[in-house]
C-alpha cells in the first residue's frame, strides 16, 4: 500500500511538472534609451547658424523599433526614427513640404548625436539644409 502512495505522488509530481510552461520575456526595449525630453543644439552646415529648441522622443505604439521625434527642426514636425541598438536612423520621409532623412546614435552620456538633411520644397527652388544636432537629455 505504501508503494502505491509513493507511486501516486511521483505520478502527480511528474504530471504537474510537465504541465509547467516557462516563458522567457525580454523586458529590454532599446527604444527606452532614446525616450525622453531633450534640449537640442542644431548647427546648420548650410547656413553656418546654430539654433536651439526642445524635442520629445517617444515610442511608437504599433511598430516595435520606431520612435517619434516631436518638434523636429524646431518647427513642430513629427518625424519617425528607427532604433537599432544605440543607432537611430531617420528613413527618408516627406512631411508637408519637407523631405527629411538622417542618422545618428546615442552617445555614452545619454545624448543623441544626429546628422540629417532637410529639404524644404518650394515652388521655384528647394531649400536644402544639412545639419548636425546634439539632443541633450533633460533629466
Amino acid at each position: 500500500m505504501k508503494h502505491s502512495y509513493t507511486l501516486l505522488i511521483a505520478l502527480v509530481l511528474l504530471v504537474s511538472l510537465s504541465a509547467c510552461h516557462v516563458e522567457v520575456i525580454n523586458p529590454y526595449d532599446p527604444r527606452d534609451a532614446f525616450v525622453g525630453t531633450y534640449d537640442v543644439e542644431e548647427y546648420s552646415e548650410t547656413y553656418w547658424e546654430t539654433t536651439y529648441y526642445g524635442v520629445d522622443i517617444y515610442k511608437s505604439s504599433y511598430e516595435p523599433n520606431v520612435v517619434w521625434i516631436d518638434n523636429f527642426y524646431g518647427i513642430g514636425l513629427e518625424v519617425a526614427g528607427q532604433v537599432d541598438g544605440t543607432r537611430l536612423r531617420i528613413p527618408p520621409q516627406r512631411i508637408g513640404d519637407y523631405d527629411i532623412e538622417g542618422q545618428g546614435y546615442l552617445d555614452g552620456n545619454g545624448n543623441v548625436q544626429l546628422f540629417f538633411t532637410l529639404v524644404e520644397r518650394r515652388f521655384f527652388n528647394d531649400r536644402v539644409d544639412n545639419c548636425d544636432a546634439v539632443f541633450y537629455a533633460v533629466w
